[in-house]
């Protein structure tokens, strides 16, 4: 059969990288014309619905009186959100700010007790399907998120009372009468929370849960036996880390950094001077469709003048099949 054009040019070139692969002592196989003419496969991407875990970025943060927070502040909350790019963002101290934040960093949201002006927020890159009372608005609310891989999740913002300031009572109070000191504030605020969301709670094996946000307690896994040296010798068995424990929840920073003498991960307090560095914020979960894959925190510098709140930002990579 007589050769086009094409068919001559192909067979020339052929040719020609057969005698460069002599001459250059290279290797045949790689250069047959089914490895030079044959196009890469093309792999199709798994669609969301089909992929058997969906990665979701999830932040606690208490972003410091909102309300407050200059242009130059506020622009540098802003730029820290929009730089670790998180899913979910579980707000304390919004003040006014959430529309704004929301309209800034492409979210929906959430927000409680007094519109704008509450204190606990959730923003969502995904749909925010339901809105949930719980406890008291100015310590808490929670949202049902439609994820992309048709699964749904549960997320409460928390914050806790400040006092009494258990970082003031550390170095005088037995380990008991720290316990004892959490029970009228904190420790009943976070069984209320809990009692209010019984129902999702016993549900997260479907649906899971995550309670984020601003604690203001210690978690007993940091004050255990390994970390008496730092803890002026003290093992406390703080009641707001155990109940969450006992409610079947998993502390995620501590899911992934297990070892707290080596990894403390405080974020009390990246601004002022502080005579104890603890751990306050947290990422709390429940369900076993779900599991922490990274933790990161934002804030690591004992009196940045820089960073834009008294609180570090906590960054929980989260896996939900």
């Amino acid at each position: 059969m007589r050769k086009n054009s094409r068919q001559i040019l192909e067979t020339a070139a052929f040719a020609a990288v057969m005698l460069m692969c002599v001459l250059t002592g290279g290797c045949f196989q790689c250069c047959t014309p089914e490895k030079t003419t044959q196009a890469e496969p093309v792999v199709s991407q798994p669609r969301l619905d089909d992929a058997e875990s969906l990665e979701i970025k999830l932040m606690a943060w208490n972003i410091w009186r909102g309300q407050d927070a200059d242009a130059k502040r506020f622009g540098r909350i802003v730029s820290l959100i929009n730089h670790a790019k998180p899913d979910v963002l579980c707000m304390v101290e919004t003040y006014g700010r959430a529309k704004e934040i929301a309209e800034q960093c492409d979210f929906d949201y959430y927000t409680v007790y007094g519109g704008d002006m509450g204190n606990v927020s959730v923003f969502s890159r995904y749909p925010i399907t339901e809105e949930i009372a719980v406890f008291n608005a100015f310590n808490s609310g929670a949202v049902e998120i439609q994820l992309p891989n048709e699964r749904k999740i549960i997320v409460c913002t928390v914050w806790l009372h400040y006092l009494p300031d258990y970082l003031k009572n550390i170095y005088t109070h037995t380990p008991e009468q720290l316990v004892a000191d959490e029970k009228k504030t904190r420790h009943a605020e976070i069984l209320k929370i809990l009692k209010d969301l019984d129902g999702y709670i016993a549900n997260a094996d479907e649906v899971p849960v995550i309670l984020a946000g601003d604690f203001n307690s210690p978690s007993h896994l940091d004050w255990g036996e390994n970390c008496k040296d730092r803890n002026m010798g003290k093992v406390v068995r703080w009641p707001v880390s155990k109940a969450m424990e006992n409610a079947g929840f998993t502390d995620a920073y501590r899911e992934i950094y297990s070892d707290a003498q080596m990894q403390l991960g405080w974020t009390w307090s990246p601004m002022w001077e502080v005579k104890h560095l603890d751990r306050i914020d947290y990422v709390y979960y429940r369900g076993k469709p779900i599991k922490a894959q990274n933790a990161t925190v934002f804030g690591t510098v004992v009196q940045d003048k820089a960073f834009p709140s008294d609180h570090s930002a906590l960054l929980i990579t989260l896996s939900v099949k």
